[in-house]
């Protein structure tokens, strides 16, 4: 019984750090890394304008990116390269990897935080610098049809909910090779501002919750979108204060 209290204790005491610690902020989710490859033409794949556009309008006026690297997928090492090249290569942005533990120091200044396919587990204190975060943080899963990427995109999805985002990769996966979205597939945002077209190919299918979605396949399967997590509500907080109050005088009750 004590030891389930423990727990308790530890999962509300994380939920109050990070409603209390929360930014209002932007989380984009795509089910697909292969939208990274088009900015550069890597791995067979096809330089499209479109692809590079959404990276810049995503970053808006930012001008620092940090890109996490914490992936054990082989490809991995490449594409965190394309994203940093890219971003360094425009005008007045730095963009850099970040291998170590995600902190708030570490995300100073930055205006975008990145990760794709995590091969870890964010810690409790990593989910609370992300939460006081302040800029837009990108997710980047893969398709469910390679079973080593299904915990990748688990982990991106206990990280979503942590972080208050009703957002969520599927299990399912649609199309066969590389596929562009164009016309009513490109949802009207100003994350989509100029784009007419968008290079995928067989992505997880996400749920995109109380958000938006910006990209969809040819049957209206959305595979990128994006949510604004603001700061929780009073009564939020006041819900997750009482169930602390409430466990601490249980905790006391069966130690007397």
């Amino acid at each position: 019984m004590l030891k389930s209290l423990r727990h308790a204790t530890l999962l509300l005491a994380l939920l109050f750090a990070v409603a209390l610690n929360a930014h209002a902020s932007t989380i984009i989710l795509s089910g697909d890394v292969n939208v990274v490859t088009s900015l550069d033409g890597s791995f067979g794949d096809i330089v499209n304008p479109g692809n590079q556009l959404f990276f810049q309008n995503i970053l808006g006026s930012g001008t620092r990116v940090v890109m996490h690297d914490r992936s054990a997928a082989p490809f991995s090492g490449a594409l965190i390269n394309t994203i940093n090249t890219y971003y360094s290569g425009l005008s007045g942005v730095s963009s850099s990897a970040l291998s170590g533990t995600v902190t708030s120091a570490a995300l100073s200044g930055a205006n975008l935080f990145i990760s794709m396919l995590p091969a870890t587990e964010f810690s409790p204190e990593e989910l609370i610098a992300l939460s006081s975060f302040g800029g837009d943080i990108l997710f980047i899963g893969d398709s469910a049809e390679f079973p080593e990427y299904v915990a990748d995109n688990a982990r991106i999805n206990a990280a979503l909910s942590a972080l208050g985002s009703s957002m969520s990769t599927l299990s399912v996966t649609f199309g066969r090779g590389g596929a562009v979205a164009r016309g009513s597939q490109i949802a009207a945002d100003p994350y989509t501002v100029g784009i007419t077209s968008f290079r995928f190919s067989v992505p997880s299918e996400i749920s995109v919750g109380r958000g938006k979605a910006l990209f969809f396949g040819r049957g209206g399967e959305p595979f990128v979108g994006y949510e604004v997590v603001g700061v929780p509500e009073p009564a939020s907080l006041l819900l997750i204060g009482l169930g602390l109050g409430g466990i601490y005088i249980t905790r006391r009750k069966l130690l007397d």
